[in-house]
């Protein structure tokens, strides 16, 4: 027996709340692990490390929040979308002016 599963369905994302994808789940526990790998090494003096993680978590956090200039995308959409907008190509043509300066 087969069942269909409407297309409807099909392009449902995958929410632990509401408004929480798994993608954006993942966005911030990278950010977490790279900011406790910083606190872990014994690089930098503690107080150096503790201020390059939690900067590091908060840039992480910014990018699974909303983007405040797309609200329906979240903010790592929106820098991809400036991101293949900025490296597309772009060719500008001078349009000559007609007669009294009027293209």
């Amino acid at each position: 027996m087969a069942y269909f599963i409407p297309r409807s369905a099909r392009t449902v994302k995958l929410e632990i709340f509401k408004g929480l994808s798994l993608v954006d789940t993942l966005v911030a526990a990278v950010g977490v692990i790279i900011a406790f790998f910083i606190m872990k090494s014994n690089v930098m003096p503690f107080l150096v490390s503790a201020i390059i993680s939690v900067v590091i978590v908060a840039i992480f956090l910014f990018l699974a929040l909303p983007s405040p200039i797309v609200p329906t995308q979240k903010s790592y959409q929106t820098l991809k979308t400036v991101y293949t907008y900025l490296s597309s190509s772009k060719n500008y043509v001078k349009k000559e002016a007609g007669k009294n300066g009027k293209k």
